[in-house]
């Protein structure tokens, strides 16, 4: 039996997994902006050894070829969402989930600041699950890989007990996860993280349905 040792790319996924876990347990205890925003700063620093030697590959030609993959795939998941949305009863769970969600999006101060901590919060995410945590399961096989990383995305949402976050969060897991092994491009998929976020929260709210 083949015994894997424990590493500090393990470590720090564990880390900023059980991190944005505690963000959303105590969102209401505690600033979901400025909380998360943390969190991001903290996980960067923790998966520093991953990303910061792919930086410069972000100047290569097609790194525009992955933003305008990206956000096609952006517009398109805003699309879906809506349409699960719309099939939902207005007295579902779900819409009363999304109703917490927009009444967070109100504290907001400005429309900017909502939109960089969604860059940052975002690139985070990327890094931690599209980048580290799948490469980390590449040995699972490309399916078990994808599986395994939206898997391993919703923990924090169920960690806050937001089951249809989770869901969606599983979701978009999978459909990121692809977008970057595909295009093997990691631009692609954090290009659509961003789209869908700024296209729900601020640009084609679920609340106007």
């Amino acid at each position: 039996m083949e015994h894997r040792t424990i590493t500090a790319s393990h470590v720090a996924l564990v880390t900023a997994t059980l991190l944005f876990g505690a963000a959303m347990r105590w969102r209401a205890e505690l600033n979901i902006w400025l909380s998360t925003s943390a969190v991001a700063l903290v996980s960067f620093g923790l998966t520093k050894q991953w990303w910061y030697p792919r930086l410069r590959r972000l100047r290569e030609p097609t790194w525009m070829l992955g933003a305008v993959v990206g956000g096609l795939s952006g517009a398109i998941t805003v699309w879906a969402t809506h349409l699960v949305f719309g099939l939902a009863g207005p007295h579902s769970t779900l819409h009363q989930a999304t109703a917490c969600l927009y009444e967070a999006v109100e504290a907001i101060p400005t429309v900017g600041l909502g939109v960089g901590v969604v860059l940052l919060v975002a690139g985070a995410e990327e890094v931690v699950w599209r980048g580290l945590a799948l490469d980390m399961l590449h040995h699972l096989g490309v399916v078990g890989a994808v599986v395994g990383t939206a898997a391993w995305y919703a923990l924090p949402m169920l960690m806050g007990g937001e089951g249809w976050l989770a869901l969606a969060s599983t979701a978009l897991g999978l459909t990121w996860a692809t977008l970057r092994l595909v295009t093997g491009s990691f631009t692609a998929s954090y290009v659509a993280h961003v789209a869908w976020t700024l296209g729900i929260l601020f640009i084609w709210p679920l609340a106007q349905a």
